[in-house]
């Protein structure tokens, strides 16, 4: 028995009963609820005799899967906090369940391992996917991202102003030159530095102000 309900079956020559579960007694009203239940059981003999109630004994049903879990990079080192372009690949995993289990694989359908997989210099998917304490596997959450741990070639720095020489007329020049795309670009002097991005084309430009 249980708060829902029970079930009555006999036991063999031996003393021993049992009671397969069918899909009916997991399912909402059914004999088992979701969570806690607790089960006592009583013999009645031939004579109709019923002997005392068993003492309690607790099971847990478990039958709701995981949510899928929040994946981002630990450290995105890139231009930007969020732009998943970075040089350190570890992985940080929230939104799981006290106790489960956290698994990763690189096609989201086989071969999962507990392990993070190893990076690849270039595009990277790994789905990640938590198992909880009762087995139930949840959704995968798919994450791709950039791997780059190769530095840029030097950026160039176009001619200024035709001749290099900046005159009073020109004090609003604009410097230029090329880096890898996307790439921050940082000019330096004795004096002090100012910073660019180059864009998709892998050009870059400063245009002078005053101040400077």
């Amino acid at each position: 028995s249980t708060a829902s309900g029970s079930r009555t079956v006999t036991a063999d020559g031996t003393g021993h009963w049992r009671y397969a579960l069918v899909p009916a007694d997991t399912e909402s009203g059914g004999f088992l609820q979701d969570g806690a239940n607790t089960l006592t059981a009583t013999a009645t003999d031939a004579a109709g005799n019923v002997s005392a109630a068993s003492q309690a004994h607790t099971i847990i049903l478990d039958t709701v899967a995981p949510s899928a879990p929040t994946v981002v990079l630990s450290n995105d080192t890139g231009s930007s906090s969020s732009d998943k372009i970075t040089s350190n690949t570890t992985l940080s995993v929230t939104g799981t369940e006290i106790g489960s289990t956290i698994e990763y694989s690189t096609n989201g359908s086989s071969d999962w391992s507990t392990s993070a997989p190893t990076s690849t210099e270039g595009s990277n998917t790994v789905y990640v996917r938590q198992t909880d304490s009762a087995g139930n596997v949840g959704a995968s959450t798919p994450f791709t991202y950039r791997y780059d741990t190769t530095a840029p070639v030097a950026p160039t720095i176009d001619t200024v102003a035709s001749d290099d020489i900046i005159n009073a007329q020109e004090t609003g020049a604009t410097l230029t030159g090329t880096a890898e795309a996307g790439a921050t670009v940082t000019v330096s002097t004795a004096s002090g530095s100012r910073t660019v991005t180059a864009d998709g084309t892998g050009h870059w430009r400063y245009a002078l102000v005053p101040a400077d």
